[in-house]
């Protein structure tokens, strides 16, 4: 694991010696651009997919990436937690 808790990390997992998945987490509380550039050229370097975990598809490029973010969970967390919260909880009650 590189980075922190409270901000931005990368975890890589292995199994067998090999890369069994690559993580990236962004605090969307202060988004960082050129990281976000540096770990998308990453990926397209390393022939990786970048995947949207949230709608469960491929990232094709760099304006997808950054929209992806922003139209996250965490980010209607981080601009406005109560709504986020009334959303949640209107969830639980339909399932």
């Amino acid at each position: 694991m590189w980075g922190s808790e409270d901000r931005n990390d990368i975890q890589l997992f292995e199994a067998g010696g090999f890369v069994e998945s690559l993580n990236v987490r962004f605090d969307l509380r202060e988004p960082d651009m050129e990281l976000f550039k540096s770990i998308f050229a990453f990926a397209q370097e390393s022939e990786l997919a970048v995947v949207d975990m949230m709608r469960k598809r491929i990232v094709p490029d760099l304006d997808g990436f950054v929209r992806a973010a922003a139209e996250s969970e965490a980010a209607h967390f981080v601009r406005d937690p109560t709504s986020f919260f009334e959303q949640v909880k209107t969830s639980a009650r339909a399932t």
